[in-house]
């Protein structure tokens, strides 16, 4: 509950700052944009969630079941992030941040439709979510903080971590879920002769219904006729939905007398000292 001497809260906008700043600096990079979750997320995912009943499966773990994500712990705290947010959106685009989003589409669809638009360019992906590692290519890296430093996932380094190519992600969430994205997993499962599977064969050879050479996942796949048809609503799930054309709604432009307002308004000094100002302009 950080708030200034004049009663404005700031807690959100220290950690916004910080990270474009740290991002910038690893990066020599100020050409920075934030995909944003539409406030009604997937239209496509909801349709999918509300014609199946998640918990007549008998096959998803006790733990996995779907439950809903609830914005932030404290509810104080998130109604003030809520109510911030729009000036938050407008401040960031001073420090050159370029935004997105759109109706019917989550940030992760955007994150797609923006790889896939700049297949020719170095991108740096930030996230937390598993779905934005399937988007890791030759081009493509995943960054992430640790207490020192930008730690940068590139594609041998998944490779190394996971066992398979980041392109498998989808499949290998097929059959292990994700509580953090309500997708539902099958119990007891051997990862390693899935990682096989996706490896040599793929998800896609059971729904092509051509002859699966795997052992373990034909046994699977008789044992349980529910697992073929979770495995089915959760490739429709997993896969990214595309729009037809992004348009960001804010342009970022790096404006120095603009961050200089906001250093002073949010008593950010330590933060946006005049070193740390003069360096970010100098990216």
């Amino acid at each position: 509950h950080f708030k200034t001497s004049t009663g404005i809260f700031f807690f959100f906008y220290y950690g916004f700052i910080q990270l474009i700043m740290n991002l910038s600096k690893r990066l020599s990079s100020k050409d920075i944009c934030i995909v944003w979750d539409f406030k009604n997320g997937s239209q496509k995912r909801k349709k999918l969630y509300s014609e199946i009943d998640l918990s007549s499966f008998n096959i998803i773990n006790e733990s996995d079941k779907v439950t809903l994500y609830k914005e932030g712990r404290d509810k104080d705290a998130s109604k003030l992030v809520l109510e911030n947010l729009e000036q938050l959106k407008l401040d960031l685009q001073h420090f050159g941040v370029t935004q997105y989003s759109k109706e019917g589409f989550e940030a992760d669809d955007l994150a797609a439709y923006l790889v896939k638009e700049n297949k020719n360019n170095k991108i740096y992906l930030f996230s937390t979510d598993n779905d934005w590692k399937s988007l890791i290519n030759s081009r493509t890296f995943l960054c992430s903080s640790s207490k020192k430093d930008i730690e940068i996932m590139n594609k041998t380094k998944f490779i190394e971590k996971y066992g398979f190519e980041p392109e498998k992600m989808h499949d290998y969430k097929c059959f292990l879920g994700d509580k953090s994205d309500r997708i539902p997993g099958i119990k007891r499962l051997n990862k390693q002769k899935i990682i096989e599977f996706i490896n040599e064969e793929g998800i896609d050879k059971i729904f092509s219904k051509k002859k699966i050479k795997n052992n373990y996942v034909n046994n699977l796949l008789k044992s349980n006729s529910e697992v073929l048809q979770i495995l089915n609503f959760n490739k429709s799930i997993v896969s990214f939905d595309y729009p037809d054309k992004l348009e960001p709604f804010l342009k970022g432009q790096y404006n120095l007398k603009e961050i200089i307002k906001l250093r002073d308004k949010y008593e950010l000094k330590t933060l946006l000292s005049d070193a740390s100002i003069q360096n970010f302009s100098k990216i």
